[in-house]
């Protein structure tokens, strides 16, 4: 009897319960072994909660449990390649559309960040780039806090949040840091996918730089501004 199952080929074919779960395993897991790649396995095969135990995730996890008894995750990966795209360079560019928190609903960008201004993205790329060079989750809690925002209350289809201030953050520096450690974690590596959309896209404008995580030598942060602008004048 066949057992039929449906995997995610690329990034953003995840949901979102995947994509927290996965980035808070390469966060929190170093040693990328043998058990590591198994309990990635598990995350693409079984794509809900266990925890939950809810009809469909049993259900799910009944037919996981099947599919080891006729083979291992070892041949697994082997034969099907599922995990090859986890490694690869960073492609989510979907982000979770709402959030909410304490009862208050807080609204995300685009995906591929399409509505961000350019003094929004400069001030995130430089709040991104704090993070990944320090690993100070600090940084990725003030950058969740200025994608999401509340309804603006107009009828602007290309952005429903309020408009960008530095100076409304301080209305949610206290809430929006509370959010499960894996969706900031999602919010934060959509932003990275979307910014490599943006790099891939225009080489010469926006010149390709490695984050070097190396205490000794800290790269000086360059903004995309001046880029940005000469680029749109």
């Amino acid at each position: 009897m066949e057992i039929d199952f449906e995997i995610a080929e690329n990034w953003n074919k995840l949901n979102t319960y995947q994509v927290g779960e996965i980035l808070y395993l390469f966060q929190h897991q170093k040693k990328k072994d043998s058990i590591f790649r198994e309990k990635l396995l598990s995350i693409l095969f079984v794509d809900e909660d266990p925890k939950e135990e809810t009809h469909s995730s049993n259900f799910k996890c009944e037919k996981y449990a099947k599919l080891l008894r006729e083979t291992t995750p070892a041949r697994l990966e082997e034969q099907f390649k599922p995990l090859d795209f986890l490694f690869k360079e960073m492609t989510l560019t979907n982000f979770p559309p709402v959030v909410e928190i304490k009862g208050q609903k807080f609204y995300g960008p685009a995906n591929r960040l399409a509505n961000l201004s350019i003094e929004e993205f400069s001030f995130c790329d430089h709040l991104f780039y704090s993070w990944q060079t320090k690993q100070n989750i600090q940084f990725l809690d003030i950058l969740v806090t200025a994608l999401y925002r509340p309804l603006n209350g107009s009828t602007n289809i290309n952005d429903i949040r309020e408009p960008f201030s530095r100076h409304n953050m301080s209305l949610r520096s206290s809430i929006l840091p509370q959010l499960d450690e894996r969706l900031k974690l999602n919010i934060g590596f959509a932003f990275q996918g979307s910014r490599n959309v943006i790099i891939n896209r225009f080489p010469i404008v926006f010149p390709k730089s490695k984050f070097k995580k190396e205490k000794p030598k800290v790269v000086k942060y360059k903004t995309f501004s001046p880029m940005i602008n000469s680029m749109s004048l």
